[in-house]
Parts: structure tokens; C-alpha cells; sequence
């Protein structure tokens, strides 16, 4: 049974919340409906190029298993993080790529309001109270943060939904949800995110426990409990599609072995950081260059902290407060919930919390796990829905005196902090000792500024604590139900909007034209898999981007440019011994590149040529007779970054466990016995368009029957298609392979499956007036391989 706040509500009223919760998204995603991109961090730098491969895969109907461009060569599948197996990848079958990729990050975000949404009247909380849920779940700052972090996006927006199906499979009539339940469990177990796990897990466990019991007396649930365990061991059997690849990569990975305690704990939520809980922007504007704007790059490792903003307002603070506290139905469930947020925090804190360093030291598969403040998302999901009993609370009954007098105790100490936030000396020692801000920063002119932005974030914490209170105080006066309700619902829109704005920046979108513009060094490295790869030297900690603004996203475009991480994948660059941001790529490649630095300059060069990199971007002149100086980009950068191209790249090095001696003299002798001769470059028959092919180009060619191919190579075609082709498509390559024969002219082809098979069936097949060619073009481990036969 729902609150009485819910009793026999009007058609508008039902329907209201869902209204409200659409035009809050849709002012928060505003920026999709004029064609931006997301571009904050992973997502311009990793999830977007990436993506692009598993999708160009995926339509070709080939299970995109590796990566042949990134570090050498990397599993691709294997790796939770590309998300291939996620369902995702179903909106870059029907959507244009642009489109399906800010779909697959907004829908997500409505599905993690909508989640929240329905858990909360799974809980039996009313209409205001579930949207006030779902507003936190999907607007605060840790959530928005998740837009630059897809890979954990993808795994928290599917949290409430299963949580939301196991508290209402529990109920007699509806065990059906249970199926539903493990389905969206399951993808949270595919993206292997840590936190989110964590979530669901206690989470769903402290939900299963705390329902009502069918037998009254009993304070257990046994039943729910056990319905959450059969859950997880069906996402389990669902999951072991991505976990049992994964698993076989992790120990050839850099996670394999575990972080050092340094990596391990690094981006660690920060103690000073506590407080942005509830101030929004205490820190500044994380998309901002200037520290001016973003001035918590004095403070946080790498200028930037994991979660770019942890605001979740001064309102669903307290009450999410008085939801843990207050004696009032379902305390064993809010008391636990509590513990869960305590504990969350403690987690997140990492090396400040000695729990965390205890357990990272003890726990072997937490020391594969990177960036504690990750955990602050088990921290959201339990204030979430105590926000949501709190509201609850106030709209159950009358708030009582000690309620609202902790909430005006609230509002007076915000009251108080913004007066003292307008003094310089109060604003000064605060900046200087939360966020590390200089001293001579503040004596000059950007001090004032700082200083303003201290005062208007108090002010902003103390208006959502004054708005509580005018409505506590206007709930003392018992107004009828549906007047209650408007005004309960009138406060949580504003605070929905307040968490909006506030954290709007780590939402930041920009035109397409930022992630898609043509890189200068396009025309000068290879491209393709086959080609020679580009190798990135370390950069200087002092690089600087140039840019008209102090927009952060010059610095992404500027990733782009140089093919940073994965950005080379949009342009088909190959690149090796660059480590990747999530660890999961090869650790030997890896720890190849990273020793390169410690190397002479000669034989860091030489060591590049034997692992056929080809190019090689570097912030220092270098001058080495194995490199050939390439263009400079002056205008992007200083140091500007220079391409060198390394002059004698070993062609297609492999290592193998056993060799194949060569015997040239009996291949010659079974290629006569064939009737086959032999044609290298430079003799009459040589088609001279391989000689284009450079480092890449065959051999030679085997060749059987009397037709002279270089004579033919004029009236050639090529007819090539998927390897998973369909009895039609075949049937019409076969046709026109067919006609094409009989006219005279030459086939030329692959040596899959498929359409490249039934091309060559069907040239052989031509009896034309002249001779029939069939080429197949293959790739071996070594070099290129063409067959003709006539």
C-alpha cells in the first residue's frame, strides 16, 4: 500500500511526475537536440573511436574479437570496457553512428531516472518522493560525471531497473519480473564496474531482507533473499559470455598482477572534497583551462578528480538525513541503507580511509581495481532513496518540533557560512586550505573571483535549505492532501533543476566538428592494420594547447589531432607500444613502450624498427640517421610535436614457436610439375600496380595457364563482400563474376568465404570467348599473397 499522500490522486497528478522527470532531462540533454557530441575524457578519447570499430565490425556481421590497430594488436571482445556485448551495440544497427552514440549515452540516463522512479514506488513511496529519486539518481554530479565514463554509465543506469524488478518479483502474481531481474543484473555484470557491483550486490541484498516477510513475526525475509541469490547466479550464466574472456585476458593485462598500492589508490576522493557534497561548484568549472575558472587543478592529481563533480545538493542531503533517522516505518530498511552510505564514503576516501588500505592490501582482486572515489556511487544509491523516505517522512504526517528544528538548524548554519563567506579573510583561508589555491593567486586579481563564486555556492546551499524549510513549516499547518502533494512536488522540481544546473558542466557537449575534423598528420602516417604503426612518445609535463578560449575541449581536439590513445581509429591509424588508459591491453606491449624511454636515442630507434612502427611523435628535435624528419605542428602545441618517420621498419615481424625452413629449389620444382611459373618484380608480366603496395608488396606471383596477366591488367574488376553473405547475395555475385568472364574480363577478388568464393566460382564458371582470370588476394603472416589461375 502506498503513502497516504497517494490516495485516489487525479489522472494530471499520475502523470505529472513523468511529465516533469521528461522536461528535466530534456533541459539537461538539451545539447543533443543541436547535433553535439559528448567529448569530456574517455568518451572522446576511448569509447567514441572505439565504438566506431565495433560497429563497422558488427555491420559487416564479423564478432569483433581484436583489435588490430591499437598497441600492436588487442583483444577487443575481451575487454569489458568496449562494451561490445552490451545491449548498446542494438542502437548502431538502426541509427546513424552520431546519433546511436548520443543515444546510447542519454537513454541511458532516462533509464536511470526511470529506474529510480519505479524503485521508489516499489518501496512504496509516493509519486513526489520517487521523483525525488530519480532526480538524484540522474542529475546530481556523480551521476553527470558519468556521462565522460561510459563504460560506467553502462553499468549504473541498469542498477535500479534490476533492483526495481526483484523487490516486485518478490510479490505473489509477479515472479515473473524475477527473469527481467537477472537479465539487467547481468549487464552490470558484463561491464565488470567494480562500484556498480558492489551496489547491486548490497543493494539487493539489504532490499530482499528488509520487505515485508510473508510470516508475520518474522523480521527476515528468507524468500527475497533467496529469489536475489537465484538472480545472481542466472546474471552470472548470462554474464560468463563476457566474463570468461575477460578472465583469460586479465592476467596478460597490466591488472593481471595487480596495482601498487600508488596506482591502485590514486584519484582517491579527497577529504577537502566532502564538503562539495553539498556546495555546488566549490570547486570551479571542470571544463575550464583557466584557474580562474577551474581553480581545482591546484588541488586534485592530474588537475582533474575521477568524478567531476559530487554535488548532490544541500535538500536530498537532509533529508536523506531525516530519512535515516526518523522512527517511522521501514526503519530497518533506512538503518541499513544508512550503514551502506557510511561505508560508501569510507570506500571512496581510499588511501585517507585506513578500512580501504586494509582491505587493498588483504583482498587480492581489490588490488586490480583503480579510482576509490568510484565507490561514491554506492554512496548515491543509498542517499537516493533516503532523500526519498525523507520527503516521505514530512509528507506522511506533520513534521514533528525536532524536525523542523533540525532543519532550521540546518539553514541557519548555511546561513552563517555565507556570511562568513563574504569576508576575504574567512574566503581566502578556505580556498587556500580546501582547495590548495596560492596565496599570490589570491592577492591578485583572480582572487575576487574566486571569492565571488566561495559566496554565490553558499548562497546556493542555503536557498535549497530555506526552501526545505518553507515547506516543513507550510506541512505543520496540515494542508489538504492534494495541496501538500503540489507543494512537495513544487520543491523537488526546484531542487531537481538546482542539481541541473549545478551540475551541467560535466555534461558539456560540443559541435561534431570538434571530434570530426580531419587531423593535419592524416596525409603522413600509415593507415590500415598493415601499414607501419605510429608510436607516441611521452609528453612533457609542461605541454601546452593552444586554443582561443579556455575551453577544455581544445585539449580533446587537440588528442584528436595527434591520434592520441584511440582517437586514430576514426582514420584507420595502426599504433604500438602505447600503454591504454584502462590497463587492459597487453601488458608486454606496454611495458615495451614505456621502457623505450630509458633507451639511447639509437637504439630506442632500432627498437622501433623491429616492431614495425613506422612513425614516431615526439616533443624533442631528435637526430638520429634512422629517422626522417617529418612535418612540425607549430600552431597546435608547445613544445610543438614533431613526426619522424623511422627509415629501415622490419616488414611484418612475427615470432613463432616453430620454423618452417624454406626450400626454394623444391617449391620451384612442384610449381613445374604443375605447370606453374613463377613471376617476381621486374619481369614482363609483373602487374606494376603491386609495386604501389610498398614495404606491403609480394614476392611474387604463381601463376597458371597461358594468359598473360600484365596484358590483362587493363580490363580488370574487383567483386568482394561479407563472409556471412546470404544465398542471394552469392547468387548475384556469382552472376555477374560469370557475365563479366564470358566478356573478357578478370576477376579479382579475396579468399574468404562468401561473396569472395562465389566470385571466383563463378569467373571459372564463364566460358567466354577468350580466357577466363581469377585472382585471389590474401593476406599470409608474412607478406601478400596473389594466386591466379586461368
Amino acid at each position: 500500500m502506498h503513502s497516504s499522500s497517494d490516495a485516489r490522486p487525479g489522472p494530471f497528478l499520475r502523470v505529472l511526475p513523468a511529465l516533469v522527470l521528461g522536461l528535466l532531462l530534456l533541459f539537461a540533454f538539451r545539447g543533443m537536440l543541436q547535433g553535439r557530441l559528448f567529448y569530456l575524457r574517455d568518451v572522446s578519447q576511448n569509447h567514441y573511436p572505439v565504438r566506431g570499430l565495433v560497429t563497422e565490425r558488427l555491420r559487416s556481421g564479423d564478432l569483433p574479437l581484436w583489435d588490430p590497430l591499437h598497441g600492436g594488436g588487442t583483444p577487443l571482445l575481451a575487454n569489458p570496457n568496449a562494451l561490445v556485448l552490451h545491449p548498446i551495440s542494438l542502437l548502431f544497427f538502426v541509427l546513424p553512428f552520431n546519433t546511436a552514440f548520443v543515444a546510447s549515452i542519454v537513454l541511458q540516463f532516462v533509464l536511470l531516472a526511470a529506474g529510480g522512479y519505479l524503485l521508489g514506488r516499489s518501496l512504496r513511496l509516493g509519486r513526489e518522493a520517487s521523483l525525488l529519486v530519480a532526480a538524484v539518481l540522474s542529475l546530481s554530479g556523480p551521476a553527470a560525471s558519468l556521462a565522460s565514463l561510459q563504460n560506467v554509465l553502462s553499468a549504473a543506469a541498469w542498477v535500479p531497473i534490476a533492483l526495481w524488478a526483484l523487490v516486485r518479483g518478490t510479490v505473489p502474481g509477479r515472479r515473473f519480473l524475477l527473469a527481467p531481474a537477472a537479465l539487467c543484473a547481468a549487464v552490470v555484470l558484463i561491464t565488470a564496474e567494480p562500484a556498480c557491483v558492489l551496489a547491486l550486490i548490497l543493494l539487493g541484498s539489504a532490499l530482499a531482507a528488509t520487505e515485508p516477510a510473508p510470516s508475520p513475526g518474522r523480521r527476515l525475509n528468507l524468500p527475497a533473499c533467496l529469489s536475489f541469490g537465484l538472480i545472481l547466479a542466472a546474471a552470472v550464466l548470462v554474464a560468463a559470455v563476457e566474463i570468461v574472456p575477460a578472465r583469460a585476458l586479465l592476467p596478460l593485462s597490466a591488472r593481471g598482477a595487480g596495482f601498487d598500492i600508488v596506482e591502485g589508490l590514486k584519484w582517491s576522493l579527497l577529504p577537502q572534497r566532502l564538503p562539495e557534497i553539498a556546495l555546488p561548484r566549490l570547486f570551479g568549472d571542470p571544463t575550464r583551462m583557466s584557474p580562474v575558472s577551474w581553480w581545482g587543478g591546484f588541488l586534485f592529481e592530474g588537475g582533474y578528480p575521477f568524478l567531476l563533480s559530487i554535488y548532490v545538493g544541500t535538500l536530498p542531503c537532509a533529508l536523506a538525513c531525516i530519512g535515516a533517522w526518523h522512527r517511522g516505518p521501514a526503519l530497518a530498511r533506512r538503518r541499513v541503507l544508512g550503514v551502506i552510505a557510511v561505508l560508501a564514503l569510507l570506500l571512496a576516501l581510499g588511501r585517507y580511509s585506513a578500512p580501504y588500505r586494509i582491505l587493498f592490501g588483504a583482498v587480492e582482486p581489490l588490488r586490480q581495481v583503480r579510482y576509490p572515489e568510484r565507490f561514491l556511487l554506492v554512496f548515491l544509491f543509498a542517499a537516493a532513496l533516503l532523500a526519498g523516505y525523507g520527503i516521505e517522512r514530512l509528507l506522511a504526517s506533520p513534521p514533528s518540533r525536532r524536525v523542523v528544528f533540525g532543519i532550521a538548524a540546518v539553514c541557519a548554519a548555511a546561513f552563517a557560512f555565507c556570511a562568513c563567506a563574504a569576508t576575504a579573510r574567512f574566503a581566502d583561508g578556505l580556498l587556500s586550505r580546501l582547495a590548495g589555491v596560492p596565496g599570490s593567486f589570491l592577492a591578485a586579481d583572480g582572487g575576487a573571483t574566486l571569492r565571488g563564486a566561495l559566496l554565490r555556492s553558499s548562497l546556493w546551499a542555503f536557498g535549497e535549505s530555506a526552501l526545505l524549510l518553507v515547506l516543513a513549516l507550510y506541512l505543520v499547518r496540515r494542508p489538504s492532501g492534494t495541496r501538500a502533494r503540489v507543494a512537495a512536488l513544487a520543491v523537488v522540481v526546484m531542487a531537481s533543476v538546482s542539481l541541473a544546473v549545478a551540475s551541467s558542466p560535466a555534461r558539456s557537449m560540443a559541435a561534431a566538428g570538434w571530434l570530426t575534423a580531419p587531423s593535419p598528420l592524416r596525409g603522413f602516417v600509415g593507415r590500415g592494420a598493415a601499414d607501419p604503426r605510429l608510436h607516441h612518445a611521452r609528453r612533457p609535463p609542461d605541454l601546452s594547447v593552444r586554443g582561443s578560449t579556455d575551453e577544455l575541449v581544445w585539449g580533446y581536439r587537440y588528442d584528436r589531432f595527434v591520434y592520441a590513445l584511440m582517437t586514430g581509429h576514426a582514420d584507420s591509424v595502426p599504433t604500438a607500444l602505447d600503454a591504454a588508459t584502462d590497463r587492459m591491453d597487453l601488458k608486454e606491449n606496454a611495458d615495451l613502450g614505456r621502457s623505450l624511454e630509458t633507451l639511447p636515442l639509437e637504439r630506442r630507434v632500432r627498437a622501433l624498427a623491429a616492431c614495425r612502427v613506422g612513425y614516431l611523435l615526439s616533443y624533442d628535435p631528435l637526430d638520429d640517421p634512422g629517422l626522417l624528419p617529418g612535418p612540425v605542428l607549430d600552431d597546435l602545441s608547445r613544445p610543438p610535436v614533431r613526426l619522424y618517420r623511422v627509415r629501415a621498419v622490419v616488414p611484418r615481424l612475427r615470432f613463432v614457436a616453430r620454423a618452417r625452413p624454406l626450400r626454394p629449389d623444391a617449391d620451384l620444382a612442384a610449381g613445374a610439375k604443375a605447370s606453374a611459373r613463377y613471376v617476381i618484380s621486374g619481369d614482363e608480366e609483373w602487374p606494376e600496380q603491386l609495386d604501389d603496395l610498398d614495404e606491403t608488396v609480394p614476392l611474387g606471383l604463381w601463376l597458371v595457364g597461358e594468359t598473360d596477366l600484365r596484358a590483362s591488367r587493363s580490363r580488370s574488376v574487383a567483386i568482394v563482400g561479407a563472409r556471412s553473405a546470404t544465398g542471394y547475395g552469392m547468387h548475384i555475385a556469382g552472376e555477374l563474376a560469370v557475365g563479366l568472364a564470358e566478356r573478357g574480363w578478370i576477376v579479382v577478388s579475396g579468399a574468404a568465404r562468401g561473396i569472395d568464393g562465389a566470385a571466383h566460382r563463378g569467373a571459372l564458371a564463364g566460358h567466354g570467348a577468350t580466357s577466363t582470370i581469377a585472382i585471389k588476394l590474401y593476406r599470409g603472416t608474412s607478406d601478400t599473397t596473389l594466386n591466379a589461375r586461368f
